[in-house]
């Protein structure tokens, strides 16, 4: 099934995680998948996780984050990426959003959004993202 159109019922699942994957939906994938990874946006992924979840379930999502860099087949997100997307499910849910920053000295430790803005992904000298976006979403109604 697709990202964007599971074959589950509403309210499935009392936990669900993305991790390090919604920046590659709606990307050209081809060298993972035959298809490129299909029509899904990462707008349409979040609102089918979000159904799936059960009243007081949630779903953890970690994107990388600082500068927006599109890098083909996967995209660093930055605020305005990030707060449209999470603009969509707003109304049904609560957010908390955390924030890291990694350097090679010192691994990964909380930031702020603001000194993350700069940042791209491989900055910092790091094989992969110098920032990440931590969302933490809990379905608060019933009604998804």
């Amino acid at each position: 099934a697709s990202i964007d159109a599971t074959p589950f019922s509403d309210g499935s699942f009392d936990l669900i995680w993305c991790i390090s994957s919604l920046e590659h939906i709606g990307m050209d994938n081809s060298h993972y998948v035959q298809d490129g990874g299909g029509k899904a946006t990462p707008e349409s992924a979040l609102s089918e996780m979000v159904r799936l979840l059960r009243p007081g379930g949630s779903l953890l999502i970690t994107v990388p984050y600082g500068r927006y860099e599109d890098h083909g087949w996967f995209r660093n997100f930055d605020e305005e990426h990030l707060q449209r997307l999470l603009d969509r499910v707003r109304p049904r849910v609560t957010i908390r959003e955390l924030y890291y920053e990694h350097t090679p000295a010192n691994g990964w430790r909380a930031a702020s959004p603001d000194r993350l803005k700069t940042v791209g992904y491989r900055d910092q000298e790091n094989a992969g993202a110098a920032g990440l976006a931590a969302i933490l979403i809990t379905n608060r109604s019933a009604a998804v």
